[in-house]
């Protein structure tokens, strides 16, 4: 069984380790959510001015229900952000200086 002096060490880097790839995570999921943004917003504004065949025609409700989702994963791209936000720290070496000096 390991002592508790080289159990505190090693539980904190392994906490540390685990939020990087928590961090790293939620910031493919905030690209994902960009980019999606990006699509519903051309398709709701752009797409339907293209010379397409056949053109694309959105009726009133399709194009509200569009909105709707790019107002929904908006939301859900700000609540990631937040989420993006609290990691960072952590991430880059900060947070609570006293566990940094442990895991020296």
């Amino acid at each position: 069984m390991q002592q508790t002096s080289t159990m505190i060490p090693s539980l904190a880097v392994t906490l540390d380790h685990l939020r990087k790839i928590e961090y790293e995570h939620v910031d493919k999921r905030l690209g994902a959510c960009t980019q999606a943004v990006a699509v519903m917003q051309f398709i709701a504004g752009d797409a339907v001015c293209l010379p397409l065949q056949p053109p694309l025609a959105l009726t009133p409700p399709q194009l509200a229900r569009v909105q709707r989702y790019a107002a929904a994963i908006f939301d859900r791209q700000a609540g990631v952000s937040t989420h993006l936000s609290q990691l960072q720290p952590a991430a880059a070496g900060g947070g609570d200086p006293a566990r940094r000096a442990v895991m020296r």
